[in-house]
């Protein structure tokens, strides 16, 4: 595996070529120079971990090296992860197919998500995840039939972004969403139901006021946390202040009729599913 990212860093062609294998859609949304970008972000990451010998924070093409690995349930794993964006990068397509008004802002987030990589080694949060996550939590806020999605990177009189603005079809409400994605939560750090969602609530709050701050405009505006599943987080349920937060959602691996699926499932869904798991053991 080794030998094979070191030849990769000098040969790009090579990981080019299987980029657009793995992610048909990059040869859409990457020009030359975004390409020339990945070429050298991601020989800048390989120097890194071929010196240190470590890698904690992975990006796609990790994944999508890691098909090729001679470990084939570690191939697999990879596989599938790769499987799961396609099939989201084809739902957000057909989405746009007839609502073209949003294409340039899907093309916006495939193209972060392939260009996303943390030089650090040592970087325990993945900034690749927030794009995929992006793209996963479009795809399921398009699904809901009582709004219609207006605008896409909405910016407020503060001079603040919002990644959403929908609005009701029977009252024409708006409502405006802001997704973060909340990784590396240590449910070992709790002791009680009441310390970990203070925390989860504490960051909502600390997203929340720092998109709404000095905002002169009164319309209804929620975050979307996505939280990333630790071990040991079934023992708590998940309560969010609804007055400042959608439920929380989270991208888990599920099989559905001995098929591994990747989807997005409600938090408190996905943790009931993994309580139940553990007690039927």
């Amino acid at each position: 595996m080794e030998d094979i990212i070191f030849k990769l860093k000098f040969d790009f062609e090579i990981l080019k070529n299987l980029i657009i294998e793995k992610i048909p859609y990059s040869s859409v949304v990457l020009n030359e120079s975004k390409w020339n970008k990945i070429r050298e972000k991601y020989s800048s990451k390989v120097e890194q971990v071929l010196v240190h010998q470590q890698l904690n924070s992975y990006c796609i093409i990790d994944f999508i090296i890691g098909t090729k690995h001679h470990d084939y349930r570690f191939a697999k794993l990879c596989e599938s992860m790769i499987k799961a964006i396609n099939n989201e990068i084809g739902k957000s397509l057909t989405f746009v197919k007839s609502n073209s008004v949003h294409k340039w802002a899907i093309d916006d987030i495939i193209s972060n998500m392939l260009l996303s990589m943390d030089i650090d080694f040592k970087s325990n949060n993945s900034d690749f995840k927030n794009w995929v996550n992006e793209l996963f939590v479009f795809n399921k806020l398009t699904c809901y039939t009582d709004y219609t999605l207006v605008k896409m990177e909405q910016t407020l009189s503060n001079n603040k972004r919002v990644d959403y603005v929908f609005k009701n079809k029977e009252t024409e409400e708006e409502l405006l969403i802001d997704v973060v994605t909340l990784q590396n939560i240590d449910p070992t750090k709790h002791d009680t139901a009441d310390t970990f969602n203070s925390f989860i609530n504490q960051r909502i709050q600390k997203k929340y006021d720092s998109k709404l701050a000095e905002s002169t405009e009164v319309r209804m505006f929620r975050v979307l946390p996505v939280i990333e599943y630790q071990g040991g987080m079934e023992r708590f349920k998940i309560e969010i202040d609804t007055n400042i937060s959608l439920p929380a959602l989270t991208i888990s691996r599920n099989e559905v009729e001995g098929m591994e699926e990747i989807i997005v499932l409600e938090m408190n869904v996905f943790l009931e599913q993994i309580s139940k798991q553990n007690n039927s053991r």
